[in-house]
Order: structure tokens, then sequence, then C-alpha cells
């Protein structure tokens, strides 16, 4: 039987994940001939930390290094260019309703590549924090925390369901053995490969709707 959820935090919850993409090209903007395949690395890998991605795109796409300072100036410059749209962006539609329901029912946990440093504030500013018994995010990887969460928890991995929006959180949860609800935004294409997730939802309020069927997934041997 289901014990926990946990949920990732930017595309899932909140309606976020347009401003790190916007921020991502304009943050590269000086690389013009390189800034549709930055973005698209960025989409492709949604969900994962900044700081790897700044890796990646320095050593595969612009072919120069990044030394600590520049990973630092460009945190800091991806941070200033999101923080007053991520803190006033909308929730995703039922989501908080939903959070209502089931934090009375289960444990609850974020599991974010957003820096732990800007998660937590961001969090409690929302008004989240009461729903959730832990807040997790980067540096830790995914998959990782999900491992911790099992073991803290004594948690079986049929027992924990995970709600993200990107491919990296399908991956982390098969990594781990959870089973895995994905978000899809109105008007775009699943990226989940078909027969991978219990369920596929645009928002929470249709995810609420179809929340016995997806119990009755998880219990099934």
């Amino acid at each position: 039987m289901l014990k926990a959820i946990v949920f990732d935090f930017d595309g899932t919850l909140l309606e976020s994940a347009e401003i790190k993409t916007e921020a991502f090209a304009e943050l590269f903007n000086e690389y013009p001939q390189h800034q549709r395949r930055i973005v698209d690395y960025h989409l492709a890998h949604e969900g994962i930390s900044r700081y790897v991605k700044f890796r990646e795109i320095y050593r595969g796409i612009l072919k120069r290094p990044l030394g600590q300072e520049e990973e630092d100036r460009l945190g800091l410059t991806f941070g200033r260019l999101i923080a007053d749209k991520i803190a006033v962006c909308p929730l995703v539609p039922g989501a908080w309703a939903f959070l209502v329901n089931v934090a009375s029912q289960y444990k609850c946990f974020i599991a974010s590549g957003t820096p732990e440093v800007e998660l937590h504030p961001l969090v409690a500013q929302r008004g989240l924090r009461k729903f959730f018994d832990e807040v997790h995010g980067a540096p830790t990887p995914k998959p990782e925390i999900l491992q911790g969460i099992l073991r803290q928890h004594v948690l079986d991995p049929s027992e924990v369901l995970s709600i993200g929006d990107a491919l990296s959180d399908l991956e982390a949860a098969q990594s781990e053995g959870l089973p895995f609800a994905g978000r899809v935004r109105a008007g775009e294409a699943a990226i989940f490969p078909h027969g991978k997730t219990v369920a596929l939802f645009h928002d929470f309020d249709e995810l609420e709707k179809g929340w016995n069927t997806i119990l009755a997934q998880i219990r099934r041997p």
C-alpha cells in the first residue's frame, strides 16, 4: 500500500519550468551560435542541478574549461534571473488542494534539482512547508535523495510514489524501483516512454480524479 509521495518541485508543483528555460537562454546570450543547442540541452535534462548542466555545456558545447569562479558566477546570475519570477509564479492547478488531501494521509517529500539553499526559503515563502516531512535539493542527486528517504523512513520502494515532469525524475524513480506519475504540461507531448508510468496528468485536478486507479496499480503485485 502507498505510504509516501515524493514530489519534484519546478514544473510539477510550481509553474516555473518556462522561467528557467528563459533564464538559460539569457545566461548564454553571448554565445548566439550555441544558444539553441544550450536551451535544447537544458530541456532534455530538466530536473538536474544547474551546476551539472553548466559543466556539461562548457565541456560538450562551448568546448571551454569552466573554473570554479566562473561556475559560481553563472549560478549567482541564474539565481538573480529567476528569483522574482519564481516568487510569484502560480502553482500548478489543483496542487494546493491535492497537497491538503494527501499530506494528511501519506508522508510527503520534495526531491528537486534546485539548490537546497534556494529551495527551503522558496517552499516556506509559498506556504508549502507544512505539507512536507522533508525538503531536499541539489547538490544531492535525486537517486541519492530517494535512497535516503527509503532508508531513513524504512519504506519499501513499492510504497512510495514519485511525481515529476522530467525524464530525470522518471529515471531516478526507476533506479530505486519507485512507481512514477508524470506531469505533462497542457499542449505539450508526453516525453515519458509508454508503459513506464502509473499515470500521466496535466494538472492535479486530473491526478485527483484518477487517484483510485493509481492506488490500484500500486497495490497490484
